[in-house]
């Protein structure tokens, strides 16, 4: 029985426990992508140009990033990180 493939994006989200959206996604699809798309353009700046986030907070959110990655790899997945505007780069994902 062929089901559905699932992309699951973390956008603020950073955890795999006590995750609604993942468990449903497993439970609902054979494979299961997940992603972080980190978009420069609003991460570090906002309408007026003052970042959105200090050195401090990029660099936490960075290890968030990294340690979620690893979280995945140790239960034998994986997490995909791209760099742009999530709509293309999901987009691209979607088309690949």
């Amino acid at each position: 029985m062929n089901r559905n493939t699932a992309l699951l994006i973390h956008f603020n989200d950073l955890r795999l426990t006590d995750h609604r959206v993942l468990a449903e996604a497993i439970s609902l699809s054979d494979v299961v992508y997940t992603l972080v798309v980190i978009d420069p353009e609003t991460a570090l700046e906002s309408a007026f140009g003052i970042a959105k986030m200090s050195p401090r907070r990029l660099g936490w959110y960075l290890n968030a990033v990294k340690d979620l990655r690893e979280s995945y790899r140790a239960i034998g997945g994986d997490l995909i990180v791209r760099l742009g505007k999530a709509e293309d780069v999901v987009k691209d994902m979607i088309s690949a």
